[in-house]
């Protein structure tokens, strides 16, 4: 029972890791981006760059959040941990469909958000269950 509580208060630290690292993600998805279409010789489109972009900055903040984690507990529950960054990223996703159907802003973005959301949560699950990290 301790184990199952400790595992639910440390998946609160998914909250501002993972919204600070999708933010640096971001970023660095956006440089990445700026680099590669400057490139004389490659040509990719808007699209394929704006889900990449989703991809990179979801992946970042789904290994940052899961390291944080297997740092900070060590004894974790898996399917407690995961409460909290599901239910998050649920209501982020169904805020971010909600938003993007009432402005009527554009599909790509829809999606680079939903790929950002569903690359959190799987490399997060992933990280955590392989234990990928290796805690010394």
């Amino acid at each position: 029972m301790k184990e199952k509580f400790f595992s639910i208060l440390v998946s609160l630290i998914f909250i501002p890791v993972a919204a600070l690292s999708q933010y640096a993600g971001m970023l660095i998805g956006e440089l990445w981006w700026y680099l590669w279409k400057n490139l004389p010789f490659v040509f990719m489109g808007e699209f394929i760059g704006a889900l990449l972009i989703g991809l990179i900055s979801g992946s970042i903040a789904g290994y940052v959040s899961s390291f944080c984690i297997q740092k900070i507990y060590k004894n974790f529950d898996i399917n407690f941990v995961l409460i909290i960054p599901v239910l998050l990223i649920l209501a982020a996703s169904i805020g971010d469909v909600s938003i993007y159907f009432r402005d009527k802003e554009s599909f790509v973005g829809l999606l680079q958000q939903l790929i950002r959301e569903i690359s959190t949560i799987y490399i997060f699950y992933y990280c955590l269950k392989n234990k990928i990290i290796k805690i010394s």
